[in-house]
């Protein structure tokens, strides 16, 4: 490996381990001043550590950029994540829509996707990706994830969005994010969509947002009720 360092990456090597062997030998002097980030990255460029963690050490990033592109495949997904981490299953998503997904991680609840492809046979191009439920470790880079409640998600957007009533279908599902720091740049391939839960209870505020019309997050009802994102997918033109 030596051949193919230069003076430059040997040099930092060195200085990386004296530093991190003084960290481990004499803990209680002082706290070593290297980062692990800095560290695990330097290794990975030399080599020492693979540039790929196994599927349990991932991240959970839900973006259209890098973990779910529009050229993704289901080969793919099995090489980054492991075979043993893919299912496959069938979804709902609404007006009695029932689609053929791909599932990644589908015994645990919290890291569980789904994926619709535009080509079902070959399973190639996501149409959407999905994920659903309380909790999950996936969130996007904007920091979006399930189990948010509204207010929550009108704070990290910095303005109101819009999103239709409840008791219908489609129910509590955002509609625009009214140009607001979740909207989707020109250059992203996809848009991220949420879905929030209907109240369990009808209430004199909840009868106030029914039905297919769109209603702004900061409606006073929609305020009172705060509901929490119970389905969140990256859709693809």
């Amino acid at each position: 490996m030596a051949s193919v360092m230069n003076a430059g990456t040997i040099s930092r090597l060195a200085s990386l381990k004296r530093r991190m062997l003084y960290a481990i030998q004499e803990p209680s002097r002082r706290k070593p001043r290297i980062g692990i980030r800095s560290a695990a990255a330097l290794l990975t460029a030399i080599g020492i550590l693979p540039a790929h963690l196994p599927a349990e050490q991932a991240g959970r990033i839900l973006d259209c950029e890098s973990t779910f592109p529009p050229q993704l495949t289901a080969a793919v997904l099995e090489k980054t994540f492991g075979a043993q981490h893919l299912g496959a299953g069938e979804i709902h998503t609404g007006e009695g829509q029932f689609h053929e997904v791909t599932v990644l991680f589908p015994k645990s609840a919290e890291d569980r996707v789904e994926i619709v492809w535009k080509d079902t046979v070959q399973k190639h191009s996501p149409a959407q990706v999905w994920i659903r439920g309380e909790r999950s470790r996936w969130k996007t880079r904007t920091g979006l994830t399930v189990g948010m409640d509204l207010r929550s998600v009108e704070a990290l957007n910095r303005r109101p969005f819009l999103l239709t009533g409840f008791s219908y279908d489609y129910a509590g599902t955002e509609t625009s994010w009214r140009n607001g720091k979740l909207a989707a740049s020109k250059s992203s391939p996809c848009n991220v969509r949420a879905v929030f839960a209907e109240p369990r209870v009808e209430t004199a505020f909840s009868r106030q947002v029914l039905g297919g019309g769109e209603f702004s997050s900061g409606h006073p009802a929609m305020q009172a009720l705060n509901p929490r994102i119970e389905r969140l997918w990256l859709a693809y033109p």
